[in-house]
């Protein structure tokens, strides 16, 4: 562009100085102001300039890639574990599974059983005795005042309530025991027994019965050979 506008001025100012320079003149012609001329060809060359800047296309800026942010993974809840449910299991052999609260100087524990090991089997409907060995564990005396009382509804025929026969100090030791029929049922059968005082406070560890009622050759050993 700079160029062309220094060819037109070149040219407009040859034409002014040769029309001045030729022949008389009758009447003095108007001389051409060069400022004027010079205002011209600038106005025109900034009027091409502008028309050009507006025929030619700006650049596009490109946007950056918006980031997609990646999809979670759609978990399937039927496929999650399912929580086992814990099963009650059955006291283990020679061990106590609870203990009442004690009360103000009333404390039992278990030594031994004396008879119907865990799991002995018998017949549906049949007797049996069932003897626990007890230490006298707290500061005070049982007397027939206190009692051995069941706790879970499976007495099997004898009184919920069993009075003591016998006074028992702390520290000694006293056998316990319940008459009782074996359910009807066959399978593993529990009946659990707590002593009370006279204030109606269970106490010490639980005493339990844990029979299996089976049949015949269940409860009859095979001979060997």
């Amino acid at each position: 562009m700079n160029k062309r506008f220094v060819t037109m001025l070149s040219i407009l100012l040859s034409l002014a100085y040769i029309g001045t320079a030729c022949g008389s003149r009758v009447e003095p012609t108007p001389t051409t102001d060069p400022n004027a001329i010079m205002t011209e060809v600038a106005q025109t060359v900034a009027a091409e300039i502008t028309q050009a800047a507006l025929l030619t296309p700006s650049p596009t800026a490109t946007l950056a890639p918006t980031p997609t942010v990646p999809a979670l993974p759609t978990q399937d809840l039927t496929a999650l574990p399912t929580v086992p449910t814990v099963a009650v299991t059955a006291p283990v052999s020679n061990s106590t599974v609870a203990t009442a609260p004690v009360s103000t100087g009333d404390n039992a524990a278990w030594v031994a059983d004396v008879t119907v090991p865990d799991g002995e089997v018998y017949y549906a409907n049949e007797s049996f005795k069932k003897v626990w060995k007890v230490k006298n564990t707290g500061s005070t005396t049982w007397t027939t005042d206190y009692v051995l009382v069941n706790i879970d509804d499976n007495n099997w025929g004898e009184d919920v309530k069993i009075p003591l026969t016998t006074s028992v100090a702390p520290g000694a030791e006293i056998n316990l025991s319940v008459t009782l029929r074996a359910p009807n049922s066959l399978g593993e059968h529990f009946s659990r027994w707590f002593l009370m005082n006279p204030n109606s406070q269970v106490f010490g560890e639980e005493l339990y019965v844990y029979i299996t009622v089976g049949t015949e050759e269940e409860k009859t050993p095979t001979p060997a050979g």
